[in-house]
């Protein structure tokens, strides 16, 4: 059974704990993480940019379907440096 057919509730519930789960996992490494192999990016934290939001395809009516996705922003602090 696909996640959407299980209901909403528990693709978001999935999704946040698969969000926490890559968030807390990256920022417990450490510092000195290079940006695609850039070495003079150093990537420090990544966290949330508020709660996960619905997203609809096209005109759909919100009060009339399901989302198609739920979204969320990210923000990525970043030291930026040319050695």
């Amino acid at each position: 059974m696909s996640t959407a057919a299980k209901g909403w509730k528990t693709t978001l519930d999935n999704f946040l704990t698969r969000r926490d789960a890559i968030i807390t996992k990256y920022n417990a490494v450490g510092s000195a993480r290079a940006a695609n192999g850039i070495a003079a990016v150093d990537i420090h934290t990544i966290r949330t940019d508020g709660p996960p939001e619905p997203w609809y395809r096209g005109e759909v009516d919100p009060t009339m379907s399901n989302p198609t996705y739920y979204i969320q922003r990210f923000i990525f602090e970043v030291d930026e440096g040319w050695g």
